[in-house]
C-alpha cells in the first residue's frame, strides 16, 4: 500500500506490485509528483470561492488524533492544502459547501483537521467536527473522498491519472437536491 485513507473515507487507492515499484512511488510522494485530489461537504459556507490552508500539525498517538498547533511545536508538521468551492446548499441539515481538494502534503487527518479547525467540520464526521459527535456511530462515512490520483508509473514513466465519483450519504444527499 503505498498511501492510506482514514477508515471513514473512501476513493481511489493505489497499491505496488513489487518493493521497488513502492518505492519510486513513495519517491513520488515525497516529492510531491504524486498528486492527491478530493471532494469534500463540510457543514457551513466558507467564505472564499477558493483558498490555501497552511498549518502546522501535531499528531496523538494515544488518541488517533492530530490538531493545529503553533509551528515553533515540538514534533509539528507543516500541512498545506487548496481548495476550490464547487456548490453551496441549504439543507434540512443546515448549509453545506461541497467543494474540491487538492493535497499538497499527506498528514494523518489533514483534511478533517484543517477545516474543523476553520470552524467548517467535515460533514458526519464524529471525530473532528462537533455537529456529529454525539449523533452519528464511529467509522460511519463522511462526506470526504478521493476522487482523484495521478503518478508517473513506476517502470514506464508514463503519466497515470485513476478517478471516482464520490460516493456516500453525503455526496447522495446533494444529488438529491439537484433533482429538485
Amino acid at each position: 500500500m503505498i498511501h492510506r485513507l482514514d477508515r471513514p473515507v473512501g476513493g481511489v487507492m493505489v497499491f505496488a506490485r513489487t518493493k521497488e515499484a513502492a518505492a519510486e512511488l513513495s519517491r513520488q510522494i515525497r516529492e510531491h509528483i504524486f498528486e492527491k485530489d478530493y471532494q469534500a461537504i463540510v457543514n457551513g459556507w466558507l467564505p472564499e470561492e477558493d483558498g490555501v490552508f497552511t498549518d502546522y500539525l501535531l499528531k496523538d498517538n494515544k488518541k488517533n488524533t492530530s490538531c493545529t498547533v503553533p509551528e515553533e511545536t515540538k514534533g509539528a508538521k507543516k500541512a498545506e492544502l487548496s481548495y476550490e468551492v464547487l456548490d453551496m446548499v441549504e439543507t434540512g441539515e443546515g448549509k453545506l459547501t461541497y467543494c474540491l481538494i487538492h493535497l499538497m502534503t499527506g498528514r494523518h487527518h489533514q483534511i478533517r483537521v484543517q477545516f474543523a479547525a476553520r470552524g467548517f467540520g467535515l460533514y458526519g464526521d464524529t471525530k473532528y467536527n462537533k455537529k456529529f459527535q454525539k449523533t452519528k456511530k464511529q467509522y460511519e462515512e463522511i462526506g470526504l473522498y478521493a476522487t482523484r490520483i495521478s503518478f508517473r508509473h513506476p517502470v514506464t514513466g508514463e503519466a497515470c491519472t485513476f478517478k471516482a465519483e464520490p460516493k456516500g450519504k453525503a455526496f447522495f444527499m446533494l444529488e438529491e437536491l439537484d433533482a429538485w
